[in-house]
């Protein structure tokens, strides 16, 4: 069979001369260089443009060689014409295809490319929907609008005389997503949309505890736990409440006793648990956290409790012992009459020798026990009606 190619390497130069020294197998076509000869030509007027090739291989001046003819190529040129002269023009009709690619150039045989076509014709629009008599040079473009839907099956193409290849929607998507509260602002794409990127921080009401949820679930997160003491101040007349931790809503009611004094005649003091009006429950600091709250949230008004004078207590439950000189009986603090007993007073007046003519009107209440009290009653009160 043949023998392989030669693999060693030799020192070899291009056609040209330019390079030298260049390493190359020996089994390689023959090395060219990327220089432009630009040697003259015989004509002395212009030079060779070939890439590098051997030398004396230049060939004849292109502009002298042949016959020559004029710029529209009708007539040859006779005699002899130097290559640095032009041909001159026949005369005649250039008759080349215009760009148009319809018509023919009507001017005189000219050297260069011909002119535009001003010749007037019945032209179609880009989109074909119209049709109108123009110069054949210009461009006709009329300004129907696209109705195509583009290629994310959402919006229309809207661009003028379109030729059908509408390009790929470019708008924004503007979907709500499925976190209620925003809108996607991606270019528009086909499917659904990506979820929203944003996260909500929810709070305890004293705000020293949150949690960050995805945007759109905040309405039905639970409520950060929050190890802090709450703050508000007591709703009722009393100390503070009882340590009790952060919360939503009202505070746990009051386990105190009232303890308020009655009006001067009784002189008890209110013995019921605590009963001062418990205020208005206050709207949620965050609205997304009860779904019937659609109205923005505004910081309630703060509350001030009731004073010691302000707090209405019900009539004094206590029983007591009513003795008078005459009578002696038990009955409900409040529910005591006046005039209890009708007998005349006939205790000695103060002169000695008369006794009180008037119905009697002196009477010892002595406190009893009332129900669910451990301490028996031990006040005495002397009341004169």
């Amino acid at each position: 069979g043949d023998c392989p190619p030669c693999r060693k390497l030799s020192l070899r130069s291009c056609l040209c001369g330019a390079l030298t020294d260049q390493q190359r197998e020996c089994s390689l076509p023959q090395l060219r260089c990327e220089k432009v000869c630009n040697r003259l030509l015989a004509c002395g007027r212009h030079r060779c443009e070939l890439v590098c090739h051997e030398p004396g291989q230049c060939g004849q001046c292109p502009s002298a060689s042949g016959q020559r003819t004029c710029p529209c190529g009708k007539t040859q040129a006779s005699g002899e014409i130097a290559c640095d002269k032009p041909v001159p023009s026949c005369g005649l009709t250039c008759g080349k295809r215009l760009v148009c690619g319809l018509h023919e150039c009507h001017s005189r045989c000219h050297p260069g490319s011909c002119p535009p076509c001003r010749r007037s014709t019945k032209k179609h629009c880009r989109c074909g929907a119209s049709m109108k008599e123009l110069p054949c040079k210009d461009e006709f473009s009329c300004g129907a609008k696209c109705s195509r839907i583009r290629d994310c099956g959402n919006h229309k193409c809207r661009r003028k005389c379109c030729l059908g290849d509408c390009p790929p929607c470019q708008e924004v998507c503007d979907k709500k997503l499925t976190c209620r509260n925003h809108k996607c602002e991606m270019i528009c794409h086909p499917g659904p949309c990506y979820p929203c990127p944003i996260t909500i921080e929810v709070r305890c009401l004293c705000g020293k505890t949150s949690i960050r949820v995805p945007c759109g679930a905040e309405r039905n997160a639970k409520v950060p736990c929050c190890s802090e003491l709450c703050q508000r101040a007591s709703y009722c007349h009393h100390v503070p409440l009882a340590p009790h931790s952060c919360h939503f809503g009202n505070c746990p009611p009051c386990e105190l006793h009232c303890v308020k004094p009655h009006d001067e005649s009784c002189g008890h003091s209110c013995p019921l648990r605590c009963h001062d009006p418990i205020p208005p429950e206050p709207p949620l600091k965050y609205p997304h956290l009860h779904k019937s709250v659609k109205r923005q949230w505004h910081p309630p008004p703060e509350y001030v409790p009731l004073s010691l004078k302000q707090v209405k207590c019900p009539p004094c439950p206590r029983k007591v012992d009513i003795v008078c000189a005459h009578k002696k009986q038990v009955l409900v603090c409040h529910e005591v009459p006046q005039g209890i007993c009708s007998d005349t007073c006939g205790a000695p007046l103060l002169c000695g020798n008369h006794t009180c003519p008037r119905t009697c009107h002196f009477m010892v209440l002595r406190s009893a026990m009332i129900d669910g009290e451990k301490d028996g009653g031990s006040a005495r009160l002397e009341r004169f009606f």
